[in-house]
């Protein structure tokens, strides 16, 4: 496919962000040179006009491709959860032992198999007094919960098995660790890096990260993308993330198309 300038799309769709508050720095040169080359079979996603990223860094629930077919003996259900995505409603079905020590199970929708799975808490709000967004919001009015607009640019294949996605980040941060991750690449500024959970970046700095589709979408949950809005020809795209079940939801010209788990990296 004919590919539109990088440099161009930079610099229309970063003053496009400017002009919406997007914490930007030197960014602009870090994702021109680390323009993604085209893989084999995949297709070239402009720049993200929208990618929704916490302030904060984020607690993912770890749910685990192990699913059993029946519950085993003694388990009912003790929780159902609504998520409305975009207008979607979709639910999940937690069931408990009266074993504490017995892990929970969870089902998408309520049907199907049932999926072992870690509930993470909500992150407290940290302290981050002094620091302030490009348009002058004092972070410390603000909670975990809230998220800013930023930019990234993506390619995926056909398929959707594999995934080359750059985010700007919107403020320091640390990144998580990579240690369980079996297909990913990062890159921080076009420097290689293996994130360890201790890594910090600063406000600005372009992210990479490659790899299989569902890690890659698990990682950049775990680094706080939240929602994700973009072109790839005629289509529009968006996925939603929700951070307590660890599911991504799918749309494909505002309609739905699939709800999934991001399953955690094997131990």
């Amino acid at each position: 496919m004919a590919l539109p300038s990088p440099m161009g799309l930079s610099r229309s769709l970063f003053a496009r962000a400017a002009r919406r508050g997007v914490v930007l720095g030197a960014v602009a040169a870090a994702l021109t040179a680390s323009t993604v080359p085209l893989m084999t079979g995949c297709k070239a996603v402009p720049l993200l006009i929208s990618a929704a990223v916490t302030l904060c860094e984020s607690l993912l629930a770890r749910i685990f491709d192990e699913p059993v077919g029946a519950l085993p003996p003694g388990y009912a259900q003790c929780e159902q959860n609504l998520w409305r995505a975009r207008g979607v409603e979709i639910k999940f079905c937690l069931y408990c032992s009266p074993n504490p020590a017995d892990p929970i199970y969870i089902q998408l929708n309520c049907e199907g198999k049932f999926f072992p799975i870690k509930i993470s808490p909500r992150q407290a709000a940290r302290d981050r007094a002094g620091e302030f967004t490009a348009d002058g919001v004092h972070l410390s009015k603000l909670n975990c919960d809230e998220y800013v607009l930023t930019l990234a640019q993506a390619i995926h294949d056909e398929q959707g098995s594999h995934a080359d996605v750059s985010i700007v980040v919107p403020n320091d941060r640390v990144l998580p660790s990579i240690r369980r991750y079996q297909t990913l690449i990062i890159e921080i500024d076009g420097i290689p890096a293996r994130p360890n959970g201790t890594t910090l970046i600063k406000s600005g700095s372009a992210v990479r990260v490659e790899g299989d589709f569902n890690e890659v979408a698990r990682y950049c949950a775990e680094a706080g993308v939240r929602s994700i809005e973009f072109n790839d020809g005629l289509d529009a795209w968006a996925v939603e993330v929700n951070p307590d079940f660890a599911t991504i939801a799918i749309f494909k010209n505002a309609v739905f198309i699939e709800a999934r788990f991001l399953f955690s990296p094997a131990e």
